[in-house]
C-alpha cells in the first residue's frame, strides 16, 4: 500500500489509526482539509504551557507576570488562569474549523468541489487545490 507510510507517521504523531487512514482516504481525494485541521490542533496543543512548570510564568507573560506574582499571587492559581486561556482558545480555534460560519454568522458557503486543480502559470503545472 503506497499510502501505509503516510499513515505511519500520522501515527507517529499520536492519531489514532482508523483517523489516520480517513485522512489519507482524503488526500488521495485531494482534499487537505482533515490533515491540515490535525495538524493545526496537534501544533497548537504543543503550545500550551507545562502546568508543571512553573518557571516559564514569566516568560509566558513578562513584566504583568512578574508584578503580578510580586503582589503575592500563587503562581499555581496563576499558571491555571495562563493555561484555561490557552486550551480556550485553542477549543474556540477548532470550532472555527470545523463550523467557520457559526460564529461570522456568514449566511451561505458556497460548495467547492473536491479534485479542482489550478494551474501554475509559472510553471505551467497542476496543483491540487485543498
Amino acid at each position: 500500500m503506497k499510502h501505509q507510510p503516510v499513515v505511519e507517521e500520522l501515527q507517529r504523531l499520536g492519531v489514532e489509526h482508523k483517523q489516520a487512514e480517513s485522512i489519507v482516504n482524503d488526500l488521495s481525494g485531494f482534499d487537505a482539509h482533515s490533515l491540515l485541521s490535525e495538524l493545526l490542533v496537534r501544533g497548537l496543543w504543543s503550545l500550551v504551557v507545562d502546568e508543571t512548570n512553573l518557571s516559564q510564568l514569566p516568560v509566558i507573560g513578562g513584566d504583568a507576570v512578574l508584578r503580578l506574582l510580586n503582589k503575592g499571587i500563587d503562581p499555581d492559581d496563576l499558571m491555571d488562569v495562563i493555561r484555561e486561556a490557552q486550551v480556550d482558545t485553542i477549543y474556540n480555534v477548532a470550532q472555527l474549523i470545523d463550523g467557520p460560519t457559526s460564529e461570522t454568522h456568514f449566511e451561505e458557503v458556497p460548495e467547492l468541489p473536491k479534485n479542482t486543480t489550478h494551474t501554475c502559470q509559472s510553471h505551467n503545472s497542476q496543483v491540487p487545490h485543498a
